[in-house]
């Protein structure tokens, strides 16, 4: 593996290659900027957008596999996103009856990425924290105080 450009599909995927003595030369989506082969390591179905090329070459290290959930969403006021992925990966696995009780929750989504994602997939009570447990924490104790989080958040 000597020499070889290695980029992480994302950071979960970049921090278990460490644990493993890999280190990845890049984390994220950016595949514009090649210049030798480059190995782009992830999950199965978001490698196969990827297109391959003298210089490109995917290698699928899992697959995620949609889980049917058995929540049910009226027990709860309030879900956290950290991330835009768990914000996919829960909204297609849900069943109508449970897309609708997501829907009635206020969605925390740590970051903007994350915020934008919530939006695009339909959850409307999207309020935007940092990316840090710190911000969350910090936004619910605020909502617990007041009885709601305030639009300072959003």
């Amino acid at each position: 593996m000597a020499g070889w450009k290695i980029i992480a599909k994302n950071k979960v995927i970049a921090q278990h290659l460490k644990l493993a003595g890999i280190m990845a030369d890049q984390v994220g989506e950016n595949l514009s900027h090649l210049k030798s082969t480059t190995y782009v390591i992830g999950e199965r179905h978001q490698l196969a957008e990827v297109t391959v090329s003298e210089l490109l070459h995917p290698l699928a290290t899992y697959e995620r596999v949609p889980v049917e959930q058995t929540i049910d969403f009226a027990d709860y006021q309030t879900i956290v996103f950290p991330s835009s992925l768990s914000v996919t990966e829960l909204i297609s696995s849900l069943n109508q009856d449970q897309l609708m009780g997501v829907k009635g929750l206020r969605c925390l989504a740590m970051g903007t990425q994350v915020a934008e994602r919530c939006q695009a997939l339909g959850l409307g009570n999207v309020i935007r924290t940092e990316p840090s447990y710190q911000s969350v924490l910090q936004t619910l104790k605020e909502a617990k105080r007041v009885g709601k989080i305030s639009n300072s958040h959003r």
